[in-house]
């Protein structure tokens, strides 16, 4: 029985590799013991009144430790432009660590992680801790996730220091190994003076695996947006200081032998 039993968590968390189902949403996917997987990731920020562009530029690895462990380490180059002049790029280094929980039933899959994420930089810090589930029916994933994000500036900027961020995410995976699906992600952030706004997105994602490679890529435009009161007189409904009108990702993987 036991043996059935870990098999069974090993073929619900990924025999081989942890491909992300989702460009943004987590699922609770993770690496088998002693697998190991490179990955890079490309997140472009699209959209305000000003003239403003934001890369962002990941690379990685990640390491299965056990069943249900898994640790990543990765780099992050943030390079942002606002106005004509107005030009700086931010680095961190970021640890993430990863639990998951199975609990098979009724010939379906729950499935719960928890994990924490600490980033540093010449700039600022960061601690992510966050919360991970999903039902597997099939060929249908349904994921979501809940996190609060702490950010500590070292250049003395204004924007939001505190985040808390949802999402929920459903796909529908087809024979040939693909899977479409549509997100949903929502973002408070909070300054100084408490609530400083609320942006709701929603759209489309595609996400497969090809061999030892995989990939994942989301759309995601604002779909609606929430102000602190005295933020409100810019004309600009859906007008955000701390998000973009639309973000895009796309994340690639590959195993390592």
């Amino acid at each position: 029985m036991r043996t059935a039993a870990l098999a069974l968590l090993l073929t619900a968390l990924g025999a081989h590799a942890a491909e992300r189902d989702f460009a943004f949403t987590w699922s609770t996917r993770m690496l088998a013991p002693k697998a190991t997987e490179a990955f890079a990731g490309l997140t472009t920020h699209l959209g305000r009144v000003t003239e403003y562009s934001r890369v962002e530029l990941r690379a990685g690895f990640a390491q299965g430790l056990a069943p249900g462990v898994e640790t990543q380490v990765f780099f992050d180059a943030v390079p942002e432009t606002s106005g004509q002049e107005n030009r700086s790029a931010e680095m961190r280094v970021s640890n993430l660590w990863r639990l998951g929980i199975l609990s098979p039933r009724e010939g379906r899959f729950w499935n719960a992680a928890v994990q924490a994420q600490l980033s540093l930089g010449p700039q600022a810090f960061a601690v992510d801790g966050r919360l991970v589930g999903e039902l597997r029916f099939g060929a249908l994933l349904v994921a979501a996730d809940a996190a609060v994000v702490q950010d500590a500036y070292f250049d003395g900027r204004s924007q939001p220091a505190h985040h808390l961020e949802q999402g929920v995410a459903v796909g529908y995976g087809l024979p040939n190994g693909v899977r479409v699906g549509l997100e949903w992600r929502n973002r408070l952030g909070f300054d100084a003076q408490g609530f400083a706004g609320d942006a709701v997105s929603m759209g489309p994602s595609l996400s497969g695996r090809f061999g030892r490679v995989w990939l994942s890529l989301a759309a995601l435009p604002q779909v609606a947006a929430f102000k602190r009161p005295e933020l409100v007189g810019n004309g600009e409904p859906l007008e955000l200081t701390d998000n973009e009108r639309v973000v895009v990702r796309l994340l690639v993987g590959v195993d390592v032998p």
